[in-house]
């Protein structure tokens, strides 16, 4: 009878033995799942700032091309408003838009004499 005693309780301290090493695994395995979980959720935190920030940049840099397009607009309309002519060379403002030209190259019909300093340094 201690012959089965002792079988029997060899069987159980292998199958209580088994199932330690069984729980262990699981505990380690959990262990695991719980740091996948935890990474998983600093990424998508990561991805919602990431996503506020952009939003908020883009934000900022409409704001910025508004205040740009609205400037050029102003400046566009200004150069529509100038007085359109029909004779262009003959016209004050392509005079003075030409005028260092003309200083630069000087005399009429003569080909050019290069670089010259400006009248004022005569």
């Amino acid at each position: 009878m201690t012959k089965y005693l002792a079988l029997a309780l060899g069987v159980l301290v292998l199958l209580l033995g088994g199932a330690g090493l069984l729980l262990k695994w699981s505990y380690e395995e959990n262990g695991a799942l719980k740091t996948d979980v935890a990474d998983r959720d600093a990424i998508l935190k990561q991805k919602a700032e990431d996503a506020e920030l952009s939003a908020n940049l883009i934000a900022q840099q409409q704001t910025a091309l508004a205040a740009l397009d609205q400037k050029a607009g102003a400046a566009i309309q200004q150069v529509y408003h100038e007085p359109i002519s029909t004779s262009c060379a003959q016209s004050p403002a392509m005079r003075d838009a030409t005028r260092s030209l003309h200083q630069l190259f000087g005399n009429d019909g003569q080909p050019p004499t290069g670089r010259q300093p400006a009248a004022a340094l005569h």
